[in-house]
């Protein structure tokens, strides 16, 4: 039986590139391409796949935001982040948010399979440039205070993803489905609890924990 996969990345070149690569093991299919972390969210609500592969920038709420509300909603499913990004708060944002693996984009195609039939495998997979930062976080390279972002809501954290991202209260609003002083509320609430006191402090935060990519 083959394993379904949603592939979600928003460069249609890279795309049809991956697709290609694995449609073409007679175990894989994409079963359907998604440009943006909310839309990845649905895709998986929709058709139940074996695994999510997803890019870490994206437009929305992100790949690490998408990541964690998959892993919420889908406990069984494999996720596999990709990314351009070797450093060390992306790398432990993924994984914090539930993801099995994590490949650079320049990886090799082989390395790429290697890498989608090992976490579907249960193992955990990370590219070598990156798997030093998680061997530095469990031999105690890590902060021992309780750290803040675990006090967010499900919808602070998104809403956090898409005030960082530059959209607007009436923007977030319209995509949540809910009232610009509701989300105008949310913002207020992530500021006291995360102890910042500006639309850029809150964007800073964000980068420096992972949840969004800075191209």
């Amino acid at each position: 039986m083959s394993c379904e996969i949603v592939l979600a990345d928003d460069h249609p070149i890279f795309v049809e590139g991956l697709c290609e690569l694995i449609n073409a093991e007679p175990d894989l299919y994409v079963s359907g391409t998604v440009n943006s972390g909310e839309a990845a969210v649905e895709a998986v609500r929709l058709r139940r796949p074996q695994m999510l592969i997803s890019d870490i920038s994206m437009r929305g709420i992100g790949g690490i935001e998408a990541a964690r509300q998959v892993r919420a909603m889908a406990p069984q499913i494999k996720i596999l982040m990709l990314s351009m990004h070797t450093e060390k708060r992306h790398v432990l944002a993924a994984l914090e948010a539930g993801a099995n693996g994590y490949l650079l984009k320049d990886s090799a195609r082989d390395e790429l399979l290697n890498a989608v039939r090992a976490v579907l495998s249960n193992e955990t997979y990370l590219s070598p440039a990156v798997a030093i930062h998680v061997v530095a976080a469990v031999t105690g390279d890590t902060h021992g205070a309780e750290d803040k972002l675990a006090s967010l809501t499900a919808r602070e954290r998104e809403v956090l993803c898409l005030i960082a991202s530059g959209e607007t209260t009436k923007q977030i609003a319209t995509r949540l489905n809910v009232s610009p002083k509701t989300v105008s509320t949310h913002r207020e609430h992530l500021m006291r609890k995360l102890d910042v006191h500006s639309v850029a402090m809150l964007t800073r935060y964000a980068v420096r924990k992972g949840l969004i990519a800075v191209d």
